[in-house]
């Protein structure tokens, strides 16, 4: 039994896309020189290319993100990181008014992904949700405390053109007082007011406010 050699014809040529060889001293100081083997042997292709990783520091209460190159078509070969900070008290919350990057099975290719702190949110691509696939739609995201990271990435070709993403974000107070129903989490003995940003508590009538500021003791005690 022999075994079959795959051939020059076989291979994925609608993958192949030559627009990003360039030379080494174009290369920005945070991108690398890179080449990839897009065929194999014998059909061998050698790709040269700049790869770099652009990540942003956002730390406004709210603000714009949009895909490299909106609205226009985004480039292949891309990774671009915008990692989200507001002030402890705030979750943020996010969402998309514009959204269609290549579909792919389990979003594999082009996709979009957000997290917080360990716990991955979602992992986006497309332009409607399928069985396999999730796109945003009306969808609002939320962080699980006070950082978010939206990771954006294109793989070396797109079989068509695709515009990209537009989202925008915005820090929520945290109602810390919800917890004060739960037993378990109690966090004022008695009273407890939320205000931007955080909260305090109070004590009932015939009780004082401990220095820690949340356990209420009886006066003259």
């Amino acid at each position: 039994m022999t075994q079959k050699q795959t051939t020059c014809l076989e291979l994925p040529k609608s993958k192949v896309v030559l627009g990003y060889r360039q030379e080494r001293d174009h290369c920005r100081k945070d991108e690398t020189w890179q080449f990839q083997n897009v065929w194999p042997w014998p059909c061998l292709l050698l790709i040269a290319f700049c790869s770099g990783t652009d990540v942003i520091q956002l730390t406004e209460m709210s603000g714009r993100i949009v895909s490299p190159g909106f609205p226009e078509f985004y480039p292949n070969e891309m990774k671009k990181t915008w990692n989200i900070t507001v002030p402890k008290g705030y979750i943020i919350k996010i969402y998309f008014t514009y959204f269609d990057l290549e579909l792919s099975y389990m979003c594999e290719y082009d996709y979009v992904k957000i997290s917080s702190g360990s716990r991955k949110i979602a992992t986006l691509c497309g332009k409607e949700s399928t069985d396999t696939e999730e796109a945003p739609g009306t969808k609002i995201f939320h962080s699980t405390d006070n950082t978010l990271t939206l990771m954006f990435r294109s793989d070396y070709s797109n079989e068509k053109k695709v515009i990209g993403f537009e989202a925008f974000y915005a820090a929520e107070d945290i109602n810390e007082c919800d917890k004060n129903t739960e037993e378990e989490e109690q966090i004022c003995d008695h009273h407890c007011h939320n205000h931007l940003g955080g909260f305090y508590c109070s004590c009932r009538v015939g009780y004082s406010l401990h220095q820690d500021k949340r356990i209420c003791t009886v006066q003259g005690s």
